[in-house]
């Protein structure tokens, strides 16, 4: 019964090195203190609005733009960021483009302080993460270029290492 569960864990307060509670400190225990730690911090730093790209004008309120202060237009909201009206999931993480949409998916890109929508795939054309096929991989890989795309505020950045 659930009564038995709730007699087992520590109480608030008094937790010890035995995280999963089975009785003995295991690599088991090891990998769950890591992965909340882990967890903790990624939830911090997405709280403070650090992209992780050291451009640090992702946690400003207002931005510089040619000498004027500007406020930014991208604002945080719950599961996500709000820029221009529309909601993305975060800065550099895809989604699905809306229906009427020639491209496939969207992302607000970002790199050194700058932003971008961009829009990438083909609507109606498989991808590797539909067919995960290896040798059209590469023969796409090889294509465009793949290895030599490093801008992500280009939609070629983002046909390569997120769909291919």
């Amino acid at each position: 019964m659930w009564w038995n569960i709730i007699k087992n864990l520590d109480p608030v307060g008094e937790e010890d090195e035995d995280i999963d509670n089975d009785g003995d400190v295991d690599d088991t225990d090891d990998y769950l203190r890591n992965r909340r730690e882990t967890i903790s911090e990624a939830v911090k730093a997405e709280l403070k609005g650090d992209c992780g790209c050291g451009c640090n004008s992702c946690d400003e309120e207002e931005t510089v733009i040619k000498g004027k202060k500007k406020k930014s237009e991208i604002k945080r909201v719950k599961g996500g960021v709000m820029y221009r009206g529309e909601k993305f999931p975060g800065l550099n993480k895809p989604k699905r483009a809306p229906k009427g949409s020639k491209k496939k998916y969207r992302v607000l890109a970002h790199q050194k302080g700058k932003y971008k929508i961009v829009s990438f795939g083909a609507r109606g054309y498989k991808d590797f993460l539909q067919h995960k096929n290896k040798k059209r991989r590469s023969n796409f890989k090889s294509r465009h270029n793949c290895d030599k795309k490093k801008n992500k505020l280009t939609a070629g950045y983002w046909a390569c290492n997120y769909n291919w």
